[in-house]
């Protein structure tokens, strides 16, 4: 599918499916380093959930 000016939509939903797993991941790397661990915790989630919705779309 394209938009307007001939872009694959595919190629967007990619960039932000690997922007949010690179988001996660960064999370997660600070989970280990911070004494924060739940508030960490709650904003992994929201972004996995985040995620899943952005995957389930495409």
């Amino acid at each position: 599918m394209k938009n307007r000016i001939g872009m694959k939509y595919d190629s967007i939903g990619a960039e932000n499916s690997l922007f949010s797993e690179m988001f996660a991941s960064s999370l997660l790397y600070l989970s280990l380093i911070s004494p924060k661990l739940n508030e960490l915790k709650e904003k992994m989630e929201i972004t996995q959930e985040l995620t899943d919705y952005l995957k389930i779309k495409d």
